[in-house]
């Protein structure tokens, strides 16, 4: 099997990572205060299924119900709550923080209630706001390790760092295995400059979540920047000379040679298991390999300065989604039969820096179901690609382009010809890499209007593409890691 890295010459994107407002881990007193707002709403026809259809993502028809719930039940603050979260989930965030507002007069001692009006002031860019509502939280629930993880977002926007660190800190303080807040706290040490600590975090999260992408990219760039600062090779202290096989050499160099050298050996046959490192996450031990020089003897030849990755690693990741199996325990109950094609590229498509267009037809409730991935030249190209989605699909007629599935996974709807459906897509870039991932559904044609439930299959189908494209990433690092260091002896 052909193994390779893909390195992209990008700046990336700094990511921090806001905590789901209703998050799967909480402490005892958020939950109680959860489930008692669950069975006021509960005992209510209207108030549960809006609960219900909350629970589906379709944020219009909660609305509804909530709104019917309020007409019988005015003082209920549960039915606000949960209105205020499907206001949420359509962004309407003024409509969202006055729900919020009206539960909160209703009930002041509900931790949830500030939790989210919290949230919504900062999707606003109103962190002050954000911040006291947090700080409400954690006076109710002062072990609640999401609010500790959102107030350090909102510190970080108004570039407070040290605070911010502080509050990660304590969120890993009450949640140990709370990847989201070592990866914020990695990102405000590397803005800080602190690139050992930003490494140490970055390497926990993975340790604990191996396939977090986030976490992989954000340390691959600080490993660069500190190789690149002061003229520091990898791994040296500022003591140390300049001597070691990788002595002036930046990472991506290293890791090329590395690939290069397992490529090498392999076909040598003369790598020796002495050396295997035991057990342990793959990526910490390539970095260690990489950034030691422990098997120097594995390279063939020297890299040189000026060699760059070659673009060959796009073409890689574009066959390998065109060969690789879809598992059909990835996908949406009612679908199956996944059949994997390759679409001719526009000539727009090919401008903008489209590489390869992979669709995944599958059999499912409507006339047409399907996963689409778009690779693109670099991170910027597939950003771009996202944006003017609608531009590239030939002959289409956009009914709305204002749809959302979830909190943040931009959706539109559209007709084509004279077929008689209109369709839903809902796309995002991959975090990692130049990745356009897009799920499609489809409806009857009913004028302009867009059923709801459309939106949530094709964001459903956005999802399994998403655990395709995970599962791909995650089996290449392990051939990766294997292709290095050999099979894990440990039985």
């Amino acid at each position: 099997m052909r193994c390779k890295l893909n390195i992209h010459k990008i700046s990336i994107t700094i990511l921090l990572l806001l905590s789901s407002q209703v998050p799967l881990a909480v402490s005892q007193n958020f939950e109680r205060d959860l489930e008692k707002l669950k069975r006021a709403a509960s005992a209510d026809e209207y108030s549960s299924r809006g609960m219900a259809a909350l629970d589906e993502g379709d944020y219009e028809q909660a609305i509804s119900y909530c709104t019917k719930a309020i007409e019988l039940k005015p003082s209920d603050p549960a039915v606000y709550y949960y209105r205020g979260r499907a206001y949420e989930g359509n962004e309407l965030y003024d409509k969202a923080i006055s729900d919020y507002t009206k539960a909160i007069e209703l009930d002041p001692n509900l931790a949830p209630l500030y939790d989210n009006r919290a949230g919504s002031y900062y999707y606003k860019g109103q962190y002050q706001q954000a911040i006291a509502d947090y700080s409400k939280t954690i006076e109710l629930d002062p072990k609640y390790a999401s609010a500790y993880n959102n107030r350090g977002h909102s510190y970080e926007k108004l570039e407070l760092y040290d605070k911010a660190i502080a509050d990660f800190t304590k969120g890993i303080e009450f949640d140990p295995k709370f990847v989201k807040a070592y990866i914020n706290r990695g990102v405000v040490y590397r803005e800080k400059g602190q690139y050992d600590q930003a490494i140490s975090d970055f390497s926990e999260a993975l340790r604990i979540n191996p396939a977090n992408g986030i976490a992989q990219k954000n340390r691959e760039e600080v490993l660069k920047l500190k190789a690149d600062s002061g003229n520091k090779t990898i791994g040296q202290s500022k003591s140390e000379g300049t001597t070691g096989q990788n002595a002036g050499k930046t990472w991506d160099q290293i890791i090329s040679e590395s690939a290069q050298a397992t490529k090498s050996n392999k076909s040598s046959g003369e790598q020796s298991k002495s050396g295997q490192a035991k057990g342990g996450d793959v990526w910490d031990q390539l970095i260690n390999e990489a950034a030691q020089g422990t098997k120097s003897d594995k390279r063939s030849s020297e890299q040189s300065k000026s060699e760059e990755p070659k673009s060959g690693d796009e073409d890689f990741w574009c066959d390998t989604l065109l060969k690789t199996r879809v598992d059909e325990a990835n996908l949406p109950k009612g679908y199956s039969h996944p059949q994997i094609s390759s679409l001719d590229m526009t000539a727009d498509e090919v401008a903008s820096g489209m590489l390869c267009k992979i669709s995944v037809a599958l059999q499912g409730p409507d006339a047409f179901n399907a996963i689409r991935f778009r690779f693109y030249r670099d991170f910027a190209a597939a950003e771009r690609g996202l944006k003017s989605l609608a531009k590239m699909v030939p002959g289409i007629t956009v009914v709305n382009d204002k749809l959302f599935y979830g909190e943040d996974i931009p959706c539109m709807a559209y007709t084509t010809g004279n077929q008689p459906v209109t369709f839903v897509t809902c796309a995002n870039v991959d975090a990692s890499y130049s990745l356009v991932i897009s799920g499609v559904s489809s409806q009857p044609k009913k004028g302009n209007s867009v059923i709801s439930d459309t939106i949530v299959k094709a964001g459903r189908l956005f999802n399994a593409g998403k655990k395709h494209w995970g599962s791909i990433m995650f089996n290449n690092i392990e051939q990766i890691g294997k292709d290095v260091f050999g099979p894990d002896e440990k039985k």
